[in-house]
């Protein structure tokens, strides 16, 4: 470990609950020691105008009561020295700080920018490169756009551009604005505590990268913006159909979705029976024959593994449950490995157990446990002589990226040191396997950011270590339109040269008091007709 870290801290007499919790944490790290507190004049009010009255009005009944409300400064603060943040530049030098953290206005002059070695850190609450300066999430809800984004800044001052040092985005869609802030902000109050302890441990010398922010501020709404924003009843949770999912096979490479205009000529396998859903397809070929491994689930009971076996007629007979427990069973991960198939399903279990195909391929052996702890969507691939293992957390499956390590598929599995490696409702959670494309890794990300199982982002991995992790977006693809399963795009899955994608589409209504089904009002071709769905009976083997 370095030596300790010094902390400034710039704040006026309060911080937002949020903020507060943010420092309290940052105070906890080891080795990190608050020297000199920096105050700001409090920022004067003018005579309030007519024009933002109901904006007022709503932060004072709506927001001043949860993350945003006014909190006492902690006590470890109350015997350091203060000293006023104007023309005192000399005096702040005297106490050495490492590290400014700016809990006020961000308009600071230049030479106390520059004075501490590691940089003046700010939390922005917002997407610093599209709302700078903005309200916390009311500018991107009242725009309707899916996500909100959060920030830790390196102010840059006149010298360069601020530096992101932590971010992430979450969506709003399902959320009022106090429900937002209430769901977002929390997410970023261990971010400067975690780059307190990456400073400490070597890994990081707090340079971040450069952002490039819009040159437009969006500051408070008028009277007209929020009656458009109250009587829209902006996001409010809504009720959430209920839906089904699919199986289907794009016959052609994954790589091929990487081009501008891909194909998506995607074969459906006949609805499933009534109630039921297949999910999270996985494969591999045995004596030339596609073997589908998913989750069956069904509207009460826990999820099963189970196998199909689809011809290129789309000819289903009845699957075969592989395996089935106490727990809830998820997203089976196939990896072919020494001659053998071995499957790691995610479990409800709180731990992460590897299975193999027996030798009659009619049910899934335990092997071993692998992790103690569980994850969501849970990815097992080996990439340059290591095994890595990507999944969210089951507290955040939607956003929070995990990665663990090993030598060997039977571990020992260490984290990753910079785990949660990313926050990011559009490309965190794993949604089918990773591959690789003219030397370059990518893998599959399930973009939320429209709602769960909205689409599949295309990641390019641009660094991959026990300590780095960065990625960037190449494609998105779906919901995939003018399919009967139109509605979201959970998995692309790859196998023997060929697609495995999710669709997704509203349950259809169950049958009615006389027997008659109530079904869907879509029509044409993509119409499901009752003889076509896969009753899904007794297990029995499809030979």
């Amino acid at each position: 470990m370095a030596e300790e870290l010094r902390l400034g801290i710039m704040c006026g007499s309060t911080l937002e609950r949020w903020q507060a919790e943010a420092l309290r944490q940052a105070l906890a790290v080891e080795g990190v020691r608050p020297v000199v507190v920096i105050t700001q004049p409090e920022q004067a009010e003018g005579k309030p105008g007519f024009q933002h009255a109901l904006w007022r009005w709503y932060v004072r009944k709506r927001l001043m009561s949860g993350v945003l409300a006014p909190v006492s400064l902690p006590d470890e603060l109350a015997t350091l020295p203060r000293i006023h943040a104007s023309g005192n530049i000399t005096a702040i030098r005297t106490h050495a700080p490492d590290v400014i953290l700016c809990f006020g206005a961000r308009a600071l002059p230049d030479d106390l920018i520059a004075l501490p070695r590691n940089g003046v850190w700010a939390l922005h609450a917002g997407d610093p490169e599209s709302y700078p300066g903005s309200i916390p999430g009311f500018w991107e809800m009242h725009h309707h756009e899916p996500v909100m984004g959060v920030a830790l800044l390196r102010l840059g001052g006149s010298q360069g551009p601020d530096r992101v040092l932590e971010q992430g985005w979450f969506r709003t869609a399902g959320h009022s604005l106090p429900a937002l802030l209430e769901h977002v902000l929390p997410h970023a109050a261990d971010w400067m505590a975690r780059t307190c302890r990456s400073i400490r441990s070597g890994r990081s010398k707090a340079e971040g990268t450069p952002l490039v922010a819009s040159d437009k501020a969006h500051v408070e709404p008028g009277n007209a913006e929020m009656l458009s924003f109250l009587v829209a009843g902006h996001r409010e949770v809504r009720h959430i159909p209920q839906h089904e999912w699919n199986i289907g096979i794009l016959y052609a490479p994954i790589t091929t979705l990487l081009t501008e205009r891909p194909s998506l000529n995607v074969r459906w396998l006949p609805a499933p029976g009534p109630g039921q859903s297949r999910e999270t397809p996985a494969g591999h070929v045995v004596d030339d024959r596609l073997n589908v491994l998913y989750c069956k689930r069904n509207a009460t009971g826990n999820g099963v593994i189970s196998r199909l076996r689809p011809k290129r007629d789309n000819v289903l007979k009845r699957s075969r449950t592989m395996l089935e427990n106490e727990h809830d069973l998820s997203y089976p991960c196939v990896i072919q490995h020494n001659g053998q198939i071995l499957v790691l399903p995610g479990s409800s279990a709180g731990r992460l157990d590897l299975y193999r195909v027996d030798e009659a391929n009619e049910a899934l052996e335990f092997v071993r446990t692998i992790l103690d702890e569980p994850l969501c969507a849970p990815t097992l691939f080996q990439h340059h002589g290591r095994w890595w293992l990507f999944g969210t957390s089951p507290s955040k499956p939607d956003t929070h990226l995990h990665i663990f390590h090993s030598p060997d598929i039977e571990g020992p599995w260490l984290p990753h040191t910079g785990n949660p490696v990313k926050m990011d409702v559009r490309s965190a959670r794993p949604a089918g396997t990773p591959f690789i494309h003219q030397g370059v890794l990518y893998r599959p990300a399930a973009d939320d950011s429209e709602g769960p199982g909205h689409s599949v982002a295309l990641m390019r991995i641009l660094e991959l270590s026990p300590t780095s992790f960065r990625e960037e977006r190449v494609r998105t693809i779906g919901p995939i339109k003018g399919s009967a399963w139109s509605h979201g795009t959970g998995m692309l899955n790859p196998v023997d040269g060929m697609t495995l994608v999710a669709g997704r589409r509203p349950m259809p209504p169950v049958r009615g008091s006389k027997g008659r089904k109530q079904r869907s009002s879509s029509s044409g071709k993509h119409r499901d007709r009752s003889p076509d769905r896969d009753q899904e009976l007794e297990d029995e083997d499809d030979r």
